[in-house]
């Protein structure tokens, strides 16, 4: 795995938890 990758790993899982603790609020959207 590259250096970065477990940094676009946590991003994405941020933003899904992110996304299904605030269905209505669209401002974490990356």
């Amino acid at each position: 795995m590259r250096p970065h990758g477990w940094v676009v790993y946590s991003i994405c899982t941020i933003t899904l938890t992110i996304n299904k603790h605030s269905n209505t609020s669209n401002v974490y959207t990356f």
